[in-house]
């Protein structure tokens, strides 16, 4: 089968919707021919496809305007019947438009929604979405073929927000990458009897990552040889505001900005704790791949990943008090930490391995044949 993924961008600057495609095709590759087109926006910082099965094509965008491109549009209207099923991220990006256009033109197509229609996305630029909806956006998401959710959390706010068609629930998969044990904290002077606290996500106002400082703040003062490491891009208003805040209340806390993959999972296998406090998430890349890691995880009940506290890998909080008590606990039990992380690890290999996440996304596809197979 050849499957075409359109994503509007693929800067890591965006963060979990970038990554969660570029998994799924991934995982998708395994078996399938599948190809990728997306646009010139922020190429700097483009994802890198790893799998050399998956054909990438950058396409680029009129001026002045985000996302959108023409010559996409061109060039799918001519190449859209080789391909047996489209997939379209990002709800509200002419992604949309390029998804109800292969509609029209008799293509099966999927759009993957990645949380958007969860109470907070939808609050994000809300007088916006709300002018779209009066204007038909639910009859366009309507005109797909399925919609292929992320997460069981999923399901309530799209049934409310009017989806009709077809839902499949398809994680993201997750694939660690095989590194050495304590070459992060070699590389960053951290001691390696110091216990290691980490933040790795987007530093978005969604994230909550002053509240999550504030957690830290109090741990510091329970637990002096604690240090922490807030990863991810800072470079912006609230990034900047952020790392402002940490000085401020004295937090030992280093901010390394943007890591590789590589790097990322180096401070994976080196942490003892892996935090998140969103306030609300489809399903995050950050918590699978800590949980793939072996690390136990202290998060939000916003982060909807009830499999933590269900399988024992990691702490369910609500506040930030408890948030504080949980990281405590872990960094003061060890053998629980372990036992927590050892959960994760079996959870992950269980569900969210790719081999596991492409069988879902063929039944919801209803792929059967391999790459080569087309009779």
């Amino acid at each position: 089968m050849r499957s075409l993924f359109v994503i509007p961008s693929i800067s890591a600057r965006l963060g979990g919707s970038v990554a969660s495609a570029s998994l799924l095709a991934t995982a998708l590759a395994a078996n399938h021919d599948v190809t990728v087109w997306t646009t010139d926006h922020d190429k700097s910082r483009a994802l890198r496809f790893s799998d050399p099965r998956i054909t990438v094509r950058v396409f680029e965008r009129m001026a002045g305007c985000e996302y959108f491109s023409p010559s996409l549009l061109r060039e799918f209207v001519r190449e859209h019947w080789k391909f047996d099923s489209v997939n379209v991220f990002a709800f509200w990006t002419f992604t949309t438009l390029v998804g109800v256009l292969g509609k029209y033109l008799g293509c099966q197509v999927f759009h993957h929604t990645q949380g958007c229609f969860l109470p907070v996305a939808l609050r994000h630029h809300r007088l916006r979405k709300l002018a779209a909806r009066v204007m038909g956006a639910r009859r366009l998401m309507n005109f797909f073929s399925g919609a292929i959710l992320c997460s069981e959390s999923e399901i309530g706010p799209a049934l409310r927000w009017g989806i009709t068609i077809p839902m499949t629930v398809v994680p993201n998969p997750v694939s660690p990458l095989p590194v050495e044990r304590s070459r992060y904290r070699a590389g960053h002077a951290i001691p390696a009897d110091a216990p290691l606290v980490v933040y790795l996500n987007r530093f978005d106002a969604i994230k909550r990552v002053y509240e999550i400082c504030q957690a830290f703040s109090a741990v510091q003062s329970r637990h002096q040889s604690v240090r922490f490491v807030l990863a991810g891009d800072w470079d912006n208003p609230y990034g900047r505001r952020v790392k402002q805040y940490a000085a401020e209340i004295g937090l030992r806390a280093d901010f390394p900005g943007h890591l590789s993959p590589t790097e990322k999972w180096e401070l994976l296998a080196d942490a003892n704790v892996l935090c998140q406090f969103s306030a609300q998430e489809g399903l995050s890349n950050a918590i699978l791949e800590g949980l793939a890691s072996g690390v136990p995880v202290v998060i939000s009940s916003g982060c909807n990943f009830d499999e933590v506290s269900e399988q024992g890998a990691g702490i369910v909080v609500d506040s930030i008090g408890e948030f504080a008590d949980a990281v405590l606990t872990l960094l003061r039990d060890p053998g629980r930490a372990l036992s927590m992380g050892k959960s994760g690890q079996a959870l992950v290999g269980g569900r969210f391995s790719i081999s596991a996440v492409r069988k879902r996304l063929e039944a919801a596809m209803s792929f059967r044949r391999p790459i080569g197979d087309f009779t």
